[in-house]
């Protein structure tokens, strides 16, 4: 049997270093607490999961053979970074007091974007294609285990910045920061995929 410990050391680099799924838990953690982060952690590891089955049924064979689609997922990755970027910058300049107004509206855009994260394409084809030999139950314990402890750790950092997040100020800045972060990781995504970069 393959060993499982590379792809496992690439599943947790991959998913603890920064990126647009800890810019969510770890915002949707200071807007509306452990709640909140847990939801959009859920929706997070719910939609990786789907991404598996699907790249694991052979789906990721159409992106390699129509490159079209690999750049269709990316702008719509992009587009849809784009909109939560601008929308925390809406709310920062609204001052806004609605805790986790946007992971609250958009958990299911949060599980969707993992179908349209090409970085999660690829870590997913690496991990599938590396594994084949292996069971899928234990791949899917595997891949829970190391995003939901990742993802936790975003969560509990969040947590504990969402004190200094309820002075308006900082609230202020915090949300234009976490929105220029996801802007900028979208127009990254999108130069990346189109060959503007």
């Amino acid at each position: 049997m393959i060993s499982l410990a590379p792809l496992v050391g690439l599943l947790i680099v991959a998913a603890v270093t920064p990126g647009p799924n800890n810019v969510m838990v770890m915002t949707a953690a200071m807007q509306g607490g452990w709640t909140a982060a847990m939801k959009t952690l859920f929706a997070i590891v719910s939609g990786s999961l789907l991404l598996f089955f699907l790249i694991r049924s052979g789906l990721d064979a159409v992106s390699l053979n129509i490159p079209l689609f690999a750049s269709a997922i990316a702008i719509a990755g992009a587009v849809y970074l784009a909109w939560l970027g601008l929308s925390l910058m809406r709310l920062a300049a609204l001052k806004s007091q609605r805790s986790g107004e946007i992971h609250s509206m958009s958990a299911m855009g949060v599980a969707g974007f993992q179908l349209i994260n090409p970085k999660g394409w690829v870590l997913m084809s690496v991990f599938v294609a590396g594994s084949a030999e292996t069971s899928a139950v234990l791949l899917i314990a595997i891949l829970v285990v190391v995003f939901v402890s990742c993802l936790t750790l975003w969560a509990l950092a969040g947590v504990a910045l969402s004190s200094f997040y309820a002075n308006s100020t900082i609230r202020f800045w915090v949300d234009r920061a976490m929105g220029a972060f996801l802007l900028i990781f979208s127009v990254l995504l999108a130069a990346q995929h189109t060959h503007l970069g």
